[in-house]
């Protein structure tokens, strides 16, 4: 991005590979960033992190997306455009990465649980009645989207 912050601070160094590299270590700080803000939020909050059912990484990444390609393509925003996107494009990489995790956990024959710590316990006695091999982890908050068992889910699988 030519507008860069990072172009201001080097004025003279634009287009050098030095200047480029720089560029592309700071874009994949801000991504790498805005991913773990992004993954934080959606597991701390879990399902209070939506809007109209659609998850807040998705919607929010989408929405700081297309901010990013109007004040682009407005000439607004400056340096702060390209920061923007790196926001937007890492928020749709959470959700897709939280999607495609709970599709390949799917397809292989494994089922992802999350519930809280009291039934943990419950769950796993219940697997084990019916014979099932499983391991719980811990106590982890209420699932995010994906494809997850709900605690309801599993109350219905343990009364049988």
């Amino acid at each position: 991005m030519p507008n860069s912050y990072f172009d201001r601070m080097l004025p003279g160094s634009a287009g050098s590979r030095k200047h480029e590299a720089g560029k592309e270590v700071l874009d994949l700080v801000e991504y790498s960033g805005a991913s773990y803000v992004w993954g934080y939020l959606m597991h701390r909050y879990g399902e209070r992190a939506s809007k109209w059912g659609v998850p807040a990484d998705l919607g929010g990444g989408l929405l700081a997306s297309a901010a990013a390609l109007g004040l682009g393509l407005a000439g607004y925003g400056g340096g702060l455009t390209p920061l923007i996107g790196n926001v937007g494009r890492a928020g749709v990489g959470a959700f897709c990465h939280t999607l495609g995790a709970g599709h390949g956990s799917k397809k292989s024959g494994t089922t992802r649980m999350r519930l809280d710590a009291k039934d943990a316990d419950k769950a796993q006695k219940a697997h084990a009645a019916a014979g099932v091999k499983t391991t719980v982890f811990g106590a982890i908050p209420q699932a995010p989207h994906g494809d997850f068992l709900s605690t309801r889910d599993l109350r219905q699988m343990a009364a049988g």
